[in-house]
């Protein structure tokens, strides 16, 4: 019996000598890359980040070194900006339920990990990922609404770029001849096909044919003249601009002034929020990282750090 107690002893001290060298801070993954507000971000953290968000494609390898190490760089300040967004969202005990989990990963395509602990990784990963977004929600949430004057003033300022004189919207479909153009052209008129399916189908370049914001007085005196009297819809009859044929699609024509005043300042509203809630977010991040105590460990990674500006993360 005594003979036992001995031998499960032994066991027992065997399998905590290998969890312990499994654990050993001798690991390179094990070491932190990175300290937000005292809590490490490790490497294997890291190298799962870049794997996820660093495009690995023929223009990436043809990078320079110390270009690399700047992507590599930003990147890690990207996932220390999301650390302490986290860190955040727990002080303000942002909750997020296990349905909501779920369904993100779903979201997210792919069949879920067989593997246990990989699929325990996979829900941690997510339940922070959305507390950072509910984080930034609740931020935006937060923020007042621009008053009507103050849409103004910035209709005012950035009209010229909002809304350019004589607006309209305009589409494109490049075609291979002026036959297989005049084809397409009657197929439109006669109601065989749509624009949109012409563009699937004979677009060169995939997204090509979409709309774009174009001011009348930007457009040449030819295709002006091809397009003055066509109401928002219509398409012009083949026209050969630069050596190619092209069919265009008048969109949204805005000629009357009073269209155009509501449509500027729709513009011009859309933008000051976008601006205000990126301005919100940016001194969110800029407020947590001075309370954070942000440390770059530059002796622990496998590349050259290089610091975004001089008020970046402490390098050490």
């Amino acid at each position: 019996m005594k003979q036992m107690t001995v031998v499960r002893w032994f066991l027992l001290l065997l399998l905590v000598g290998v969890i312990a060298c499994k654990n050993s801070p001798t690991d390179p993954r094990l070491r932190p890359a990175a300290l937000v507000g005292g809590q490490p971000v490790y490497l294997s953290a890291v190298e799962k980040y870049f794997e996820s968000n660093l495009i690995e494609d023929d223009s990436t390898y043809d990078l320079p070194p110390e270009a690399m190490d700047q992507v590599k760089s930003r990147l890690l300040d990207a996932l220390v900006e999301e650390r302490m967004l986290y860190v955040e969202a727990e002080r303000r005990e942002i909750h997020v339920t296990d349905r909501e989990v779920e369904a993100y990963l779903d979201m997210g395509g792919g069949e879920a990990s067989d593997d246990l602990e990989e699929r325990a990784s996979q829900e941690i990963e997510a339940r922070q990922r959305l507390m950072v977004q509910k984080l930034q929600e609740q931020v935006i949430r937060e923020q007042d609404p621009p008053s009507e004057g103050e849409v103004v003033d910035f209709a005012a300022e950035h009209g010229d770029r909002l809304l350019p004189a004589q607006p309209l919207e305009l589409r494109a479909l490049q075609l291979e001849s002026l036959k297989q153009a005049k084809r397409i052209h009657n197929d439109i008129r006669r109601k065989r096909i749509t624009f949109n399916e012409a563009a699937l189908v004979h677009d060169p370049s995939p997204g090509q044919a979409l709309p774009l914001q174009m001011s009348w007085d930007s457009l040449s005196s030819e295709l002006r003249e091809a397009l003055k009297d066509l109401k928002p819809g219509q398409i012009s009859e083949p026209l050969e601009l630069h050596g190619s044929i092209y069919l265009f699609q008048v969109g949204t024509w805005l000629k009357d002034p009073a269209d155009q005043d509501v449509e500027l300042l729709r513009r011009a509203k859309l933008e000051l929020e976008s601006i205000r809630r990126r301005d919100a977010l940016d001194a969110l991040v800029a407020s947590l990282r001075k309370q954070s105590d942000v440390r770059i460990k530059t002796e622990n990674l496998p590349f050259t750090y290089t610091p975004a500006d001089l008020e970046g993360p402490d390098v050490r």
